[in-house]
């Protein structure tokens, strides 16, 4: 057999396989749902959590069927005696047989002859229990969140139902592609305080001291979108009283910082997107406990809540939390659109919710803190970084867009494949058509589909549409067949630059970062730098790598020059040099005009020689070229090129622990590290300067555990106001060491040490002291992004 033919029959079968799959596991087209009308009766306070649930469920029939087919668990048990449908003329038909089938959870409700085409009301009654119960699929559904001690008596009952909880809490048509609009209804004890989606609409009494809460009727949303959270939480509110966050009350004064970023990300997208945020209200609540960093529930996020606790410190501003908790809530919020508003019609395209949020969490961000540099720092850390980790691209890797067919398929679309490879192309997408096009085609592409379900496609063809009417035939651009090999191929490409340095001729080809079974190959937006034309301002591509070829040539640069590939880290490729290249660029780093190369770039070209390096480390032209351009950083005192390089230096530091060497190591490491930090300090004397804060608590605890002039003294005046003021003076951390009574003793002396302290508290201050001293209160760690169902 032909090998061409061979592999016609070969896609063929895994198509017809891959369909068969499919329509195993979802729904079949014949019905969709229209309106969810649901009560649940929540027993709280009993020993074993428990609920009971009724509906009246609107949907429509698209094709005569004598089945209506949705999702139920096991984690809900359905009263099969009232299961009844009405039609549009209030005839009551009653099922002859109801089915589930444990394989797709699949519940069938048979009759004894089809349906017609037309509206239905299908009425439902089930009990359910507590789904975080379960150790295998913990928190997918209704939830109680137990006392956290003996004084503490508050029960918490929420609910999280992304991707296919929302089938262990109510019968619902379980895909994100069904959307329907709902009107939900809880009864609960009086002293508890319950939310959902919506306003609230009434409160109804019982004589049993429970009440019921019905919530005002919602748009069209996705089946794992409603949420209910029933606390007696408290809660502060901008002075609008439209965006509020609760909390414990103990815990209020923590979320107002979280609070303060809604009330900015709110308008910031609404600006941006040209879109009003759609609901009358938006509720937060941040919930011991709960299964995920945060879930962006419309109208009712819900966070856990060290995840949006921030308290700034009174000797020095605590950046990476404050940092965290922004993107955070920046990210949840930029999911009110993406994802809420528009949803994707199958989980495959689920990067049309995740990559977008994980992108407009820093542009949210950047629009409210235009000090804060935040998309210098998304390029360094996520696209130069996260986005080109092992979990991201390596073997065991997915494309970011690939059809699931089980729920165990479908839970591994929320990776950070989706999240930060994702947003690293829109990243390249964006500058590709420019921000002005690339910002109206999204507005039209929200605005064409809200309160709809979409695909793929239906972003590509509104940014296309918005493309040409700015361009016309001056710059064709197939926005379709350049950008889904981006979505549909795992890897990414590394551009390889050769030099002909009599020639003048730069030669620039792509081949697949590692090898599988395939040599994937992509159309690739070029952009560069030369020594002679230092322009690291324009991000337009310049010209392009296709798909079909093998490479490009860029004509006239000068042999005395250094290129550079990638201006500001926009496209989503690495690049490999050639010798000279590189040591044309390390004397220009190693000189005083190295701030002329963009920072995203120095610290992209950090990366790429670590890089190199950890592939050969016995390579001496690795090893050299590594240790000749890390050696620039005494000159350096921007964050990002210390961020690439930060760890190899430390992991350096540790090989020579103990060696004739580490005395030499650690006053050349010191020798890098002593710029940066005499221009960022160990005080707080830079607070208003974020960036120069957020460079501080990166460097500062390398410094100090290097030896660091600076650091002893800040220290000292750091433990002196715990001492007088510890409940607002917290220290950081601990670092228990044989050595903490000496250094306390060293640093502050034993007098004082006898005076404060006695026994075990002495001990204690003791560690915090030899923390403070190595670490100075630096001890969390640096930003970093957080892949989580959300």
């Amino acid at each position: 057999m032909a090998a061409r033919e061979f592999f016609l029959i070969f896609c063929v079968t895994t198509l017809a396989k891959q369909q068969l799959l499919e329509s195993k596991f979802r729904l079949p087209r014949y019905t969709a749902p229209r309106l969810y009308i649901i009560e649940w009766d929540l027993n709280i306070s009993a020993r074993k959590f428990t609920f009971k649930g009724n509906s009246n469920i609107t949907f429509e029939v698209l094709r005569p069927t004598a089945t209506v087919t949705l999702h139920r668990s096991d984690k809900i048990d359905i009263d099969r005696e009232f299961t009844e449908i009405i039609d549009e003329f209030n005839n009551t038909r009653k099922p002859i047989e109801q089915e589930w089938l444990s394989e797709n959870e699949f519940y069938l409700i048979k009759f004894n002859s089809k349906l017609n085409i037309g509206n239905y009301t299908l009425k439902m009654k089930w009990s359910g229990r507590n789904a975080g119960t379960d150790w295998w699929n913990p928190f997918d559904g209704i939830f109680r969140i137990d006392p956290s001690s003996k004084d503490d008596n508050q029960y918490v009952v929420t609910s999280h139902f992304e991707p296919t909880g929302a089938r262990n809490a109510f019968p619902c048509w379980d895909e994100p592609g069904m959307k329907a609009q709902f009107e939900i209804s809880i009864i609960h004890h009086s002293n508890y305080t319950a939310l959902s989606n919506m306003p609230v609409e009434i409160r109804k009494e019982f004589p049993d001291d429970k009440i019921l809460t019905k919530f005002q009727r919602s748009p069209k949303m996705s089946s794992y979108l409603p949420c209910i959270a029933v606390s007696n939480y408290k809660k502060i509110e901008n002075s609008h009283g439209n965006i509020t966050m609760y909390a414990n009350q103990h815990d209020l004064e923590l979320v107002k910082h979280a609070l303060e970023i809604s009330e900015k990300i709110i308008p910031a997208m609404e600006q941006y997107t040209d879109i009003p945020y759609t609901l009358p209200k938006l509720d937060q609540i941040a919930v011991r406990k709960f299964p995920s960093m945060a879930m962006e529930h419309w109208g009712l996020v819900t966070y856990i809540d060290m995840g949006v606790m921030f308290k700034n410190s009174t000797l020095i501003p605590n950046t990476v939390v404050e940092d965290r908790v922004a993107f955070l809530v920046a990210h949840e919020l930029a999911h009110q659109w993406f994802g809420n508003l528009v949803s994707p019609i199958w989980w495959e395209d689920i990067w049309l919710n995740e990559a977008f949020a994980a992108y407009y969490q820093y542009k949210a961000a950047d629009m409210i803190f235009p000090d804060w540099n935040v998309m210098d720092f998304f390029a360094a850390e996520i696209v130069n970084g996260e986005s080109f980790s092992e979990a991201s691209t390596g073997e065991l890797s997915t494309p970011i867009k690939w059809n699931p067919t089980d729920k165990t398929m479908i839970d591994k679309t929320f990776s950070s494949v989706t999240y930060s490879k994702g947003s690293a192309i829109l990243h390249m997408m964006e500058h590709i058509i420019g921000e002005e096009i690339f910002r109206k085609g999204i507005q039209r592409y929200l605005k064409k589909h809200q309160f709809s379900a979409v695909t793929t496609d239906d972003l590509w063809t509104n940014l296309q549409v918005v493309y040409n009417e700015n361009n016309g035939d001056e710059r064709l651009l197939n926005i379709k067949e350049t950008m889904d090999p981006w979505l549909e191929q795992k890897g990414y490409p590394i551009l390889t630059v050769s030099r002909d340095y009599n020639t003048g001729l730069t030669n620039v080809s792509q081949k697949m970062a590692r090898l599988y079974d395939v040599d994937n190959k992509w159309t690739i937006p070029l952009t560069y730098a030369t020594e002679s034309n230092p322009n690291f301002t324009s991000t337009a591509p310049m010209m392009w790598i296709n798909e079909s070829e093998v490479n490009v040539t860029i004509p006239n640069i000068d042999k005395d020059d250094w290129i550079i590939l990638n201006i500001q880290q926009r496209g989503f490729y690495q690049v490999k040099y050639d010798y000279e290249n590189w040591r044309k660029i390390v004397d220009y780093l190693n000189s005083d005009k190295y701030d002329n190369i963009h920072p995203v770039n120095r610290a992209q070209l950090l990366r790429d020689v670590i890089k190199l390096y950890k592939k050969d480390p016995k390579n001496i032209n690795n090893r050299e070229l590594l240790g000749n351009v890390t050696a620039y950083l005494h000159r350096e005192t921007n964050l990002l090129p210390w961020m690439q390089s930060r760890d190899i230096l430390k992991k350096f530091m540790v090989l020579v622990q103990n060696t004739p060497e580490e005395e030499i190591f650690t006053k050349y490491y010191l020798h890098l590290i002593n710029k940066v930090m005499d221009y960022v300090g160990f005080n707080s004397q830079n607070e208003n300067n974020h960036e120069a804060m957020r460079t501080q608590r990166y460097l500062a605890s390398t410094a100090c555990q290097l030896g660091h002039v600076g650091c002893q003294g800040p220290a000292k005046n750091y433990f002196d106001a715990y001492l007088n003021n510890p409940k607002e003076n917290l220290l950081l951390c601990k670092t228990p060491s044989m050595e903490n009574s000496l250094m306390a003793d060293r640093v502050i002396g034993k007098e004082r040490m006898r005076k404060n302290s006695t026994g075990t508290k002495r001990n204690e201050e003791a560690e915090a002291l030899a923390c403070m001293e190595t670490n100075l209160i630096f001890c969390l760690p640096p930003p970093t992004q957080t892949y989580h169902r959300n």
